[in-house]
């Protein structure tokens, strides 16, 4: 397995997006989120897993802002549809 490229974690709404960045071709990258909430006991359906960002591969020079943004939308989703708002 190819070593990430990129690897940073971001904060957001009280969650953590870590966001993996992998060499796909020469300039362009595969692009990997897992959301974190530091407060689950367990994980919930927003944190179970790690998701390969859909729509890829990105270029090298956004791959890291696309991988931030998917993570900030899945956030979002998942506290519309389970707060009732």
């Amino acid at each position: 397995m190819e070593m990430a490229v990129s690897e940073f974690v971001e904060q957001y709404r009280g969650f953590e997006i870590y966001v993996q960045v992998f060499p796909f071709s020469a300039d362009m990258v595969d692009v990997w989120c897992r959301i974190v909430n530091p407060s689950d006991l367990r994980p919930s359906p927003l944190t179970a897993r790690v998701q390969q960002v859909t729509g890829g591969p990105f270029p090298a020079k956004i791959g890291e802002e696309v991988g931030m943004y998917f993570g900030i939308g899945l956030i979002d989703s998942y506290l519309r549809e389970y707060s009732g708002n």
